[in-house]
């Protein structure tokens, strides 16, 4: 009799924590929502990053898919999108034919990614640490500014790190349900590397926290292997329906965006780390958890010595070890960073239950509240920044899109990188210049473009090096806002306007 009143007991007690537990997340997941829905037709803060990505990269990222979607074809130009991110692009293509071409739709679907992301992430934790941690860890992510911004924005991060996210879900749960899930880990990690060729660095992440984790050695060579065999089965798939078809066009490609990454030498590398460890840009975004972040690596690398740290945990140092050596990288944008986020806060959450990881009922009562506080403190910094970008806000890329529909006449194509940025808010045809990439020969005389978007005061905008005369010449229709920029729109005479084509860069990295 008693034992059945304590098994029913045992039942209601699971039964609620699952009610609780599936009701934490889903408050997660409804305010996340709510705070990328709110103002989703605005720009990303001026503050976000000193590259022009979160300003040209929606419309560049997805040429092809607004072009199919538009004219039923692919784009006239040399710019093909999809030899960067192929999977992005369809997925950009079936929200544009299901919901319009637009700013808004595009970035609907990143943050469905990114819930997506935030909802794995809630599995991974609450499979280490139970249902309340894991609501505390999920909302210490879904509410920071930095991932905030970046993943209502139309871009490969939410996207890469949805994929990445899921693949280290997997790869945990393959040691409690065997090592079918680390296949899964694999196949998961290779869709994130063809996604965003930067998951190259977190690759080995799950390899590298086998060598270090608690567990038995038959089960991590299991683990391991299976890994590996799902990575090579995405890698494969991959090279047959995607690389060998037009291996010549993607090489050279990769070739052009790996000249830009590489550090030229140890000096040059070092001389990058002191830069980006001085940058507002990176070390300032999101110093709560950065800071938390570093603390709990380094209480796990303490921990280590007794080989107690749970199998998430060493996942997570080892994730944020692979993603050290983009502090070296000549060149790395703020958003290069947001794959490391989920780290961060693994290990902060990590840093506030450290002494007592193994079952977070057992801990005293003032270090129950350390993850609250944590959390706390990370939404008292996040929610200043994000009412002052609301207060703000400005909706400067459909404003301006909207100008160059009402400027150029039907069926004339715009050239320059802000045309295609601006392209998700008008429906005129658009080729980026970018120098060794495409449209760097003779762009003017070979596409038969008439008018032009050029960046005010930027030296390396391809029509302002390569074709100075011609906007000598040229008609100024207007002068637009684009975020931070301003970009002048031109009607070109393209009498005598040949030039040769330049040996100059365009920085556009995805």
């Amino acid at each position: 009799m008693v034992e059945g009143r304590l098994a029913a007991s045992r039942l209601r007690g699971r039964v609620w924590t699952r009610v609780g537990g599936a009701a934490g997340l889903a408050s997660v997941l409804i305010g996340a929502l709510l705070a990328r829905l709110l103002w989703l037709t605005a720009d990303a803060p001026a503050s976000l990053s000193w590259s022009g990505a979160p300003w040209t990269d929606e419309g560049l990222y997805s040429h092809v898919a607004r072009s199919y979607a538009l004219w039923h074809a692919p784009p006239q130009d040399g710019w093909n999108n999809r030899l960067v991110s192929p999977l992005w692009d369809l997925l950009a293509l079936a929200a544009f034919r299901t919901l319009g071409v637009s700013y808004v739709s595009l970035r609907l679907t990143s943050i469905a990614l990114a819930l997506t992301a935030l909802a794995s992430f809630w599995l991974l934790l609450r499979r280490e640490w139970g249902a309340r941690l894991a609501t505390l860890g999920a909302a210490l992510w879904a509410f920071d500014y930095f991932w905030i911004q970046y993943s209502r924005l139309g871009l490969l991060e939410p996207g890469l790190v949805c994929w990445l996210t899921l693949a280290a879900y997997c790869w945990r749960k393959a040691f409690d349900q065997g090592a079918r899930w680390a296949v899964l880990a694999g196949v998961c990690a290779g869709v994130a590397w063809v996604w965003k060729s930067l998951a190259l660095l977190w690759l080995p992440a799950p390899l590298l926290a086998l060598l270090i984790v608690a567990a038995a050695r038959r089960q991590r060579l299991l683990i391991g292997a299976g890994y590996l065999a799902g990575l090579g089965l995405a890698l494969l798939a991959y090279a047959l329906l995607w690389y060998l078809p037009q291996r010549a066009a993607l090489d050279a490609a990769a070739a052009f965006y790996a000249a830009q990454r590489m550090p030229h030498g140890l000096d040059a590398a070092a001389r990058h780390v002191w830069a980006s460890l001085r940058s507002p840009f990176i070390v300032g975004q999101t110093p709560v958890l950065l800071v938390a972040g570093l603390l709990g690596a380094g209480r796990a690398l303490w921990h280590l010595r007794r080989g107690v740290l749970p199998p998430a945990v060493v996942l997570g140092l080892a994730w944020l070890g692979c993603g050290a050596p983009l502090l070296a990288l000549p060149y790395h944008p703020p958003r290069y960073f947001v794959w490391l986020v989920p780290a961060l806060v693994l290990l902060a959450l990590w840093c506030t239950i450290a002494d007592n990881h193994s079952s977070h009922h057992r801990l005293p009562r003032l270090q129950q509240c350390w993850p609250a506080a944590l959390l706390g403190l990370s939404l008292l910094w996040s929610g200043w920044w994000y009412a002052q970008w609301a207060l703000t806000a400005r909706a400067t890329l459909i404003a301006a899109g909207q100008s160059v529909e009402r400027l150029v006449p039907p069926g004339e194509l715009i050239l320059g990188v802000h045309a295609c940025g601006l392209s998700l808010a008008h429906t005129r045809p658009c080729a980026p210049l970018i120098d060794g990439l495409a449209n760097d020969r003779h762009p003017v005389e070979t596409l038969g473009a008439r008018y032009a978007l050029v960046e005010a005061g930027n030296p390396d905008d391809y029509l302002a090096r390569h074709y100075p005369a011609l906007l000598r010449r040229a008609q100024l229709l207007a002068r637009l806002e684009v975020g931070p920029r301003r970009v002048l729109l031109y009607r070109l005479d393209a009498r005598d306007g040949h030039a040769a084509p330049g040996a100059g860069r365009t920085d556009v990295s995805p």
